[in-house]
């Protein structure tokens, strides 16, 4: 998270993999093989960008699609991030 938090710092958009609402990471039954190895697919996935932060007050501020502007406790985001993998994609100009 602390890489990520450096991209937001230098005005960088990050897209990361989370649940809607924040609900516990819960596998579905479904699933793909792909190169050997089999992937599973999550009820409630949903993407995020991460916009700000503030780590005195310990909070993210994330812009969802969902809910609009939000602020989550960063411990709580972190947590569902890395238990969802932690997928995410940065996007920036060449």
């Amino acid at each position: 998270m602390e890489e990520l938090l450096s991209y937001v710092q230098a005005d960088t958009p990050v897209v990361l993999w989370t649940t809607m609402y924040m609900a516990e990471p819960e596998f579905t039954e479904d699933t793909a093989e792909y190169e050997g190895k089999t992937y599973r697919w999550y009820y409630q996935e949903h993407c995020v960008v991460l916009s700000g932060y503030d780590l005195d007050n310990n909070t993210v501020q994330i812009n969802d699609p969902l809910e609009g502007i939000v602020y989550r406790d960063a411990t709580d985001f972190e947590e569902i991030f890395d238990r969802m993998g932690k997928q995410a994609v940065i996007i920036r100009e060449q």
